[in-house]
């Protein structure tokens, strides 16, 4: 067995390990076992040059806006409410969105599809500013999707 079989059984069983100077790091450490730790023990020398290379990753290379890039926070957008997906989304989730119609969460209607409500109904709440502020802007949404005023 290599040290790069060794690691790969490692990530198999979940176990991360790292190297740090002349130490190797890694849990967690129930999951290792004697017979898995002597193994490491024997290929301690190639893990460490294996991982320490990994460890520099030639940051020397990458330009400092690409290095903020890679190591700063990141600002993704809100996840689907759909598909869960941020910047692609699931091919079925235009059905899905297709297929939703809103539902009304308060009044005498309450639980029923805006689609089976009277059209002054609707009109009303979208006037007065009944209800909250994202059911009225999901409303308007599928308003103009459905291609009503």
């Amino acid at each position: 067995m290599t040290a790069h079989d060794l690691l790969a059984e490692l990530d198999r069983r979940g176990i991360a390990i790292q190297a740090h100077g002349d130490r190797l790091r890694y849990a967690p450490r129930s999951a290792v076992t004697p017979e898995l730790a002597a193994r490491m023990r024997q290929h301690k020398r190639a893990l460490l040059a294996i991982l320490g290379d990994a460890n520099e990753a030639n940051w020397h290379a990458v330009s400092l806006a690409d290095y903020d890039y890679l190591t700063g926070p990141r600002r993704h957008p809100r996840p689907c409410p759909w598909c869960g997906g941020r910047l692609v989304h699931n091919p079925a989730c235009d059905d899905l969105r297709q297929g939703w119609v809103p539902t009304i969460p308060f009044g005498k209607h309450r639980g029923r599809r805006v689609d089976q409500l009277p059209a002054d109904y609707v009109g009303w709440i979208l006037a007065a500013e009944v209800g909250g502020a994202e059911f009225r802007d999901q409303l308007r949404r599928w308003l103009a999707a459905e291609g009503r005023p």
